[in-house]
């Protein structure tokens, strides 16, 4: 009989508990469902039940894990906004003047003015194309690479071919650019348009933002002498990372007098805060080669020294 009983108060106590952490989980349920996104209030666990305090931690972390995130969000979205409506101010300044200089052009008899005005208006219109065109190459950097356009390709070809399509550009300026890319191949497997996109952008932040001197070097083994650990220090050069097999490029410049850019900022989108960066564009080019690079397994880093501007890339 006694043995009866004692089971029968087992069984009641037993009951009792688990009715106690149904409640107490129902409970958490519920304080997770009407969490405000903006609240602070962490889940107790008021009673002391096995295994409860531990749940009620761990829900405490992902949930504090989520509100940073959601705070990273909101940052990152306040941000692009911001440089989103400095963007759109940036093209309704030429989009106005080329709309003054049309209507100017419109009332004016003599032929010669007239087509200043027009020039002058298609010059304006050709700085709102180029900013868009970065506000759509930024956008596509953004996705990933079609299927089936990864391919092997030369890197090191590639950027040569760019080199020479920006030949014109640099002998304006009076810059002879120092370009060692070895011999062999720097086979790489990559979007063929992306990485011409990559190159494009690179050197035309040394053209836009640069002061010359302008040098791109392959560095490891296959690059000529960066095989050589003192190689690659000479004045204004990044040292080459000698392990990497050739697998880095190194591009420089000189900086204007003055020119500080950060270099923990400047694959950040819409980054123009520095003198050298002022040079009119939307501030998105860098931003399009961490993306591109990111997308094919390459990374992309920046240094700044008193007076020279220096990029690496790293491929796989």
């Amino acid at each position: 009989m006694a043995a009866v009983v004692i089971a029968v108060l087992l069984a009641l106590a037993l009951a009792a508990v688990l009715a106690l952490y149904v409640k107490e989980l129902r409970r958490m349920a519920r304080f997770l469902r009407e969490l405000p996104p903006e609240s602070n209030q962490r889940l107790a666990a008021p009673l002391p039940l096995p295994g409860l305090a531990s749940l009620a931690a761990a829900l405490d972390g992902r949930v504090e894990e989520e509100r940073r995130r959601a705070r990273q969000r909101a940052a990152a979205e306040e941000e692009f906004q911001q440089g989103l409506a400095s963007l759109s101010h940036d093209i309704r300044t030429p989009l106005a003047g080329a709309k003054g200089y049309l209507q100017l052009a419109e009332a004016e008899p003599d032929e010669a003015v007239k087509r200043g005005y027009l020039e002058s208006a298609v010059a304006r219109l050709g700085v709102m194309q180029a900013l868009l065109e970065q506000l759509f190459a930024y956008t596509r950097s953004t996705r990933p690479a079609p299927e089936g356009s990864v391919a092997e390709v030369d890197a090191a070809a590639l950027l040569a071919e760019v080199l020479l399509g920006n030949l014109p550009v640099f002998e304006e300026r009076g810059w002879e650019p120092a370009v060692d890319l070895g011999e062999e191949p720097l086979l790489v497997a990559a979007d063929a348009a992306a990485l011409r996109r990559v190159f494009e952008n690179v050197v035309g932040n040394a053209l836009a933002h640069g002061a010359g001197d302008f040098r791109v070097e392959r560095c490891g083994p296959d690059g000529g002498e960066g095989s050589d650990p003192g190689a690659n220090t000479a004045v204004g050069v990044a040292a080459c990372d000698c392990t990497s097999a050739g697998r880095r490029l190194v591009f420089s410049n000189r900086l204007p007098a003055g020119a500080r850019p950060d270099a923990t900022r400047v694959f950040d989108r819409f980054y123009q805060g520095d003198a050298s960066r002022s040079g009119g564009g939307a501030g998105l080019g860098l931003s399009v080669v961490q993306n591109l690079c990111a997308q094919m397994g390459a990374t992309a880093t920046a240094t700044v020294t008193e007076e020279r501007f220096e990029l690496a890339i790293d491929f796989r």
